[in-house]
């Protein structure tokens, strides 16, 4: 939040809950960005609004469709089911310097560099009516996997990248999971930074049971 004018708080009186009301909202990556114009759009509270809220553990469920139709949001959580596996899921190297992923040991912005070893998982989630791009980074990767970097580092050097991502293919291909993320939406499409991976364990009975009742198709 950013005000330009002298708002009536001190640090004596934080933490203080406050009531806005006619003030500028615009978004960053996701993130809303609130600018206060006159002090008189502030209210001071006497107590927070709200329930206790858990902010390591608060998730927004939202359709995959609707949440690509809106723009950036974070704290979301979403399902479809993973229809592709990018080839480039593993181990990369990134640039110390803006940490974009080298190519053959190049940025394009530093050009050759000495990479940072990293981790991560590209798929693409669809719903039935959308499709998004999905990213997991290192510690999402790992414990989806079950291990750490350098235990998938020693798997691909042991038995190549092809072998690794064939595996992954074999495994999540076709399966219904549920993300939570932060969204980022831009001009070349939608991309969920997922920080939590869950892979659905219903069975396919179930699953059709609830779709059947769902659309109200007798069995």
């Amino acid at each position: 939040m950013t005000a330009w004018s002298e708002l009536p708080l001190d640090g004596d009186s934080l933490p203080a809950y406050v009531s806005l009301t006619g003030v500028r909202v615009r978004a960053w990556q996701g993130t809303p960005d609130i600018t206060v114009d006159e002090a008189k759009q502030v209210t001071l509270l006497d107590k927070a609004p709200w329930d206790a809220i858990d902010a390591a553990n608060h998730w927004v469920e939202t359709d995959l469709t609707e949440l690509l139709s809106g723009g950036s949001k974070s704290g979301v959580q979403t399902n479809g089911t993973i229809v592709s596996i990018r080839s480039d899921c593993g181990i990369i190297q990134r640039c110390p310097e803006c940490r974009r992923v080298l190519r053959e040991g190049s940025c394009a912005d530093h050009g050759a560099m000495q990479g940072n070893k990293d981790l991560r998982l590209r798929m693409v989630l669809d719903d039935g009516a959308s499709s998004a791009s999905l990213l997991l980074n290192k510690e999402a990767s790992e414990k989806y996997l079950g291990k750490d970097m350098e235990k998938v580092t020693d798997q691909i050097d042991n038995f190549g990248q092809e072998t690794f991502v064939q595996e992954l293919r074999s495994t999540l291909l076709g399966q219904r999971v549920t993300v939570r993320c932060r969204c980022l939406i831009d001009d070349q499409g939608a991309m969920l930074l997922c920080d939590e991976f869950e892979v659905d364990s219903t069975a396919p009975g179930e699953r059709s049971q609830a779709v059947r009742a769902r659309w109200g198709v007798l069995s």
